[in-house]
């Protein structure tokens, strides 16, 4: 009853937040896989995804496949993963208690710790520049350390702070960190190892994430929503505007002028940032779980959502009006209506040119349960019906393809 009553109070917040916007996305779900703990979080290194796996450690996908991603490995040696962060071919890991922990992956099946620093709180977000890696330590405030050696990282700086420090985010000599229970501190590194307290700015709500993008710094306040200010003078940060989001707000993730955040109960929300004044809902998706972090793989989204890694793709609003698949090339897939169907859906596809296709339905297991077509056709629009009674309830996934050429999208199946 509870997770109905705040679906609710979300729809209408969401549909507020989406006046201003000239379209709403969709998104595609191409593939969702179980993970063995707890996903916090989830980095990319080349076309495998890291997923911070709280208390199960490290898993590691392969995403070759982006309609079928395949386990790979896992790193567990005690402790909790909350976070990760990906820097050539080293992973660092937040591991709680445990301080920090650095893998090469130079080999994603088999993952080698060369070192560790145990910090002496506990580390729940790290930001790497440079030979600098700064750690936010929870109840010990900011350690800084020195990781141009990553068998010996040492530590070089610290600063008690106020509330607890649960993310932190560097541009050369200025550090943000964002403080739960007190908002946001800014630090100046100088000409030391020892950062200067600079100023800080009192936020609602529990501060959990701090990114920068440009001239510009996001803070995700936890219940309070999304806060963004100007680094027109980078010391000393102008808020701009809060904006208030379902749920609790956990983790931003930037890519060009959009903004991915995992939004707790409420899911995955995508916000234009092209105006960073005036920030914009352009669409969302309400996982199961709850979401807990975000990554941006080329054109798809990545969202660790507990005991769940999904995969999808927006449908960006010229795609719907023109009822497109969100990989055109010589063929489009125009994903099927209705959706979600009950016994029988249509399914839609346009040829640019003559070609020898195979159009096929696959469970979420990866196994081909139909094939509605097959052979060389002729350019043209095509639609062709999938009756899907001898199946069971689910998400299925559609597959055209011609050649090297694929396109992709999915069906869900309501009994």
């Amino acid at each position: 009853m509870r997770k109905v009553i705040f679906q609710i109070i979300s729809l209408a917040i969401l549909f507020a937040l989406s006046v201003e916007a000239s379209a709403i996305w969709q998104f595609d779900m191409f593939s969702r896989v179980p993970t063995p703990g707890s996903a916090q979080a989830v980095a990319m290194y080349n076309n495998f995804a890291l997923v911070a796996d709280w208390d199960r450690g490290l898993a590691v996908y392969n995403l070759s496949s982006i309609a079928f991603p395949s386990y790979v490995s896992s790193y567990n040696h005690g402790g909790y993963v909350n976070d990760i962060i990906v820097s050539g071919r080293y992973a660092f890991l937040a591991h709680w208690s445990r301080g920090v922990t650095i893998l090469d992956m130079i080999n994603p099946a088999v993952p080698e710790s060369i070192g560790a620093f145990n910090t002496p709180g506990v580390t729940v977000d790290i930001f790497l520049q440079g030979n600098l890696l700064y750690v936010a330590d929870l109840y010990n405030g900011l350690v800084i350390l020195d990781v141009s050696d990553l068998a010996h990282p040492r530590q070089v700086g610290h600063v008690s702070s106020i509330g607890y420090a649960y993310s932190v985010t560097a541009r050369d000599s200025i550090i943000y960190v964002a403080n739960q229970g007190y908002g946001l501190q800014v630090y100046n590194l100088g000409d030391t190892i020892h950062p200067v307290l600079k100023g800080s700015h009192a936020l609602t709500g529990d501060c959990s994430n701090v990114v920068i993008n440009g001239s510009y710094l996001y803070v995700a306040c936890g219940s309070s929503g999304l806060a963004v200010f100007s680094l027109v003078d980078p010391q000393y940060p102008e808020s701009l505007t809060t904006i208030s989001t379902p749920g609790f707000l956990n983790e931003i993730t930037l890519s060009d002028t959009f903004a991915f955040l995992s939004n707790e109960n409420a899911g995955l929300l995508a916000m234009s940032i092209n105006n960073p004044s005036n920030p914009r809902l352009v669409g969302s998706f309400d996982s199961p779980g709850l979401a807990r972090g975000t990554a941006v793989y080329g054109y798809y989204v990545l969202l660790a959502d507990v005991d769940t890694l999904f995969v999808m793709a927006p449908r960006y609003p010229s795609d719907i009006d023109e009822e497109t698949s969100v990989l055109p090339s010589m063929m489009r897939l125009n994903g099927c209506y209705p959706n979600p169907f009950n016994a029988t859906t249509k399914i839609g596809f346009n040829l640019a040119e003559r070609a020898d296709i195979s159009l096929n339905i696959y469970d979420i297991c990866g196994r081909q349960v139909a094939n509605l077509a097959k052979g060389i056709y002729g350019p043209g629009k095509y639609a062709v019906d999938w009756k899907a009674t001898d199946h069971v309830s689910g998400v299925y996934f559609i597959r055209l393809s011609s050649g090297d050429k694929v396109a992709t999208t999915t069906a869900t199946y309501l009994k």
